[in-house]
């Protein structure tokens, strides 16, 4: 089983027919249409924007860079490990920005 959002690249002609060839060797599990909470990645994206943009100003672009770079190197993202936190910092994040 695969789980898949609704994109519609996932949806066109060419997945379609990949999906029929499977013949039943692979079945998608179609989230649904707007989930946002079900799609792990929007955690992530989710968190990385709280960091970054909520209640913050840029002068430029290279300090905003350096900091999404800095915390993209310190973001672990744990998706299967059912007792932890899904999304932490290796290390304090604020010291570093």
């Amino acid at each position: 089983m695969l789980v898949l959002d609704n994109v519609s690249y996932h949806r066109s002609v060419v997945m379609r027919t990949w999906w029929a060839a499977q013949e039943g060797r692979m079945l998608p599990f179609w989230l649904p249409i707007y989930a946002p909470n079900l799609n792990l990645l929007e955690r992530v994206w989710r968190f990385h924007k709280q960091k970054l943009a909520c209640h913050r100003f840029w002068r430029d672009r290279d300090g905003l860079r350096q900091a999404a770079a800095t915390l993209l190197d310190q973001t672990q993202a744990l998706f299967h490990i059912p007792d932890r936190p899904a999304i932490r910092l290796e290390h304090n994040w604020c010291h570093s920005a």
